[in-house]
């Protein structure tokens, strides 16, 4: 399932690269840590050859400091749960939303 929305999205990332400096351009919220890590996981194995396509997962249970390190560096994916998410719109003040091209919620019936 997750390679249904994942499959073009790093498709649309290859084909329409950076119009100026780097950016997060995608934002996949899901509602668990595991199911954020899979997805991860998924965008990783389908861009591995494509090394302009960076991701960043950002999930509790995991280092804040290294996430807003991680996060700093603008990602064009980021993979994240929502309370994590609002942690950083909150208290990361390099990380913003406004280049959001493509939002997935996954697991939205949760």
């Amino acid at each position: 399932k997750t390679i249904a929305f994942a499959l073009p999205i790093v498709e649309r990332l290859l084909y329409k690269p950076h119009q100026t400096a780097p950016c997060t351009r995608v934002l996949v919220l899901a509602p668990t840590r595991e199911l954020c890590v899979q997805i991860h996981q998924v965008f990783r194995q389908l861009s591995q050859f494509a090394h302009n396509i960076t991701s960043c997962l950002s999930t509790g249970g995991l280092d804040l400091k290294s996430q807003e390190a991680s996060l700093r560096l603008q990602p064009d994916i980021v993979i994240a749960t929502p309370g994590r998410l609002i942690d950083h719109i909150h208290n990361s003040p390099t990380f913003t939303l406004q280049n959001i091209e493509i939002l997935v919620l996954d697991e939205a019936d949760r």
